[in-house]
């Protein structure tokens, strides 16, 4: 009887969505990971459909989970190889060309390249300028995969200090989706080991 009357009540009258939408969105801005918000908003809007009679509104929903340490919660279980990308996806660089110099993140770089929307957009800087200066400090984006070099001394002086000092490549290597990504050439047309990891999985900002 329960279960019949949840059914009708979320289901049947097409509030499940609205809570979904909801609940996926308090997680987005709690965790600041899609991929996260969509998984932590469903098992939210679970537990409110067990525990609520009411539609929730999104600012309540955020607290509770603040309230819940979510995000500290959601940084343990996550793989070090994914924690490792989020460090280097953040780090800002200044990018020097012929039309000025661009500040912008690891992450935003990627994204510029790997979503062809953005190609020549005004005040951004340019693709293959991003693309030099990923393969500069380690990285390559291509067809799809972003290709991270198993050495490379930007990311060692990056990482630094942190408890991903010793071997970022290994930590790479689990990360779902991950695999090896044979020889790739960087900067001064050295040639170096790589590991691939789809781009479709990672946490990436939008450059715009």
């Amino acid at each position: 009887m329960l279960l019949a009357r949840t059914h009708y009540r979320w289901v049947r009258t097409g509030r499940l969505q609205k809570l979904l939408k909801i609940t996926k969105s308090a997680a987005g801005t709690v965790l600041g990971s899609n991929r996260a918000a969509d998984q932590f908003g469903t098992l939210f809007a679970g537990a409110f459909i067990l525990l609520e009679e009411s539609m929730p509104d999104e600012k309540s929903v955020i607290a509770i989970m603040q309230d819940l340490g979510l995000e500290s919660y959601v940084e343990i279980m996550r793989p070090k190889g994914m924690q490792i990308l989020d460090l280097l996806f953040q780090v800002r660089e200044v990018v020097s060309t012929s039309s000025g110099a661009y500040k912008l993140s690891v992450g935003e770089m990627i994204a510029l390249i790997a979503n062809p929307q953005f190609d020549g957009s005004e005040g951004l800087l340019g693709r293959d300028d991003a693309k030099r200066y990923l393969r500069d400090i380690g990285f390559v984006v291509d067809r799809g995969w972003l290709y991270v070099a198993n050495q490379s001394d930007w990311i060692r002086e990056t990482l630094a200090g942190t408890s991903f000092a010793d071997d970022h490549a290994s930590l790479l290597r689990v990360v779902p989706g991950a695999e090896p990504g044979g020889r790739r050439r960087f900067a001064g047309s050295r040639i170096c080991r790589t590991t691939r990891i789809p781009v479709k999985l990672l946490d990436i900002p939008d450059p715009s």
